[in-house]
């Protein structure tokens, strides 16, 4: 499947303009190939229909692409809309187990929160007029490592937000019964692996229980997927990335 998302798809677009930075006024040939988007959906949805032959057919899971998730909240008095689009997500009929008994999250009540002051955690978000604050929940710049990492932490809390609200209300604020989450990021190649458990929207202040994040380092499938000298060539080839996908894939199924 790697093959076929990155180097044998029979589509060709136009391609980012290559820059080079010590030498801003060349201009490179024009690059046609596979779209960075349309590589990782190829990818994604291969390695999904891999896990759905490794666990059956019977398996009770829909999959939906390319929805958008919009979740309202106020935190410190400031009114916050996340919006965006969840690229590729797997629901179940049953939801997933809770990863923290209720005496580890009553500990998170204890737990205290960075202090960033004088800086406010909205710093780094834009201020827009927003005329219509609505929920919704759906059935190529150079980044830091923490920027992507924080995109998985962002995108996981804003879906397990819109389903706490689809299931329990707009208004609620701690949580009946946890959300568990699991979250998989990936540019292609590099895989980060990541859980949330919602516990609660009450997110003024630092005090009350808290909602627990687990995360792993990110982890590369492979090293390099090319033509050399017109023969397609894979290193570096890293089946844990598999294997951790079918165990997120897999979780809470009676096998």
């Amino acid at each position: 499947c790697i093959f076929m998302s990155h180097l044998f798809d029979a589509m060709q677009e136009k391609l980012p303009i290559r820059k080079d930075p010590e030498r801003p006024a060349w201009v490179f040939p024009r690059d046609y190939g596979i779209t960075h988007k349309r590589r990782n959906d190829l990818l994604s949805s291969k390695l999904v229909h891999l896990c759905e032959l490794a666990c059956g057919r019977t398996v009770n899971h829909g999959v939906v692409q390319d929805e958008m998730v919009s979740v309202p909240f106020e935190k410190d008095g400031d009114l916050i809309q996340f919006e965006l689009t969840v690229d590729f997500m797997i629901n179940s009929a049953k939801a997933l187990p809770a990863y923290a008994y209720p005496q580890m999250v009553e500990i998170t009540k204890d737990i205290e929160l960075p202090d960033i002051s004088p800086l406010n955690c909205t710093i780094t978000l834009t201020k827009e007029n927003i005329y219509e604050i609505r929920d919704i929940f759906p059935i190529d710049k150079r980044i830091t490592e923490d920027q992507i990492l924080g995109r998985t932490l962002l995108k996981a809390f804003a879906v397990a937000a819109g389903n706490a609200k689809q299931r329990f209300g707009l208004d609620v604020k701690i949580l009946p019964e946890p959300i568990t989450l699991q979250c998989v990021h990936t540019d292609g190649r590099l895989f980060h692996f990541a859980v949330l458990q919602l516990n609660t929207l009450d997110l003024d202040g630092t005090e009350g229980i808290k909602n627990i994040f687990w995360s792993l380092p990110r982890i590369a499938l492979f090293d390099s997927c090319t033509y050399e000298k017109g023969v397609p060539t894979l290193t570096g080839y890293n089946d844990e990335v598999f294997k951790r996908l079918l165990a997120f894939y897999s979780n809470g199924l009676k096998l």
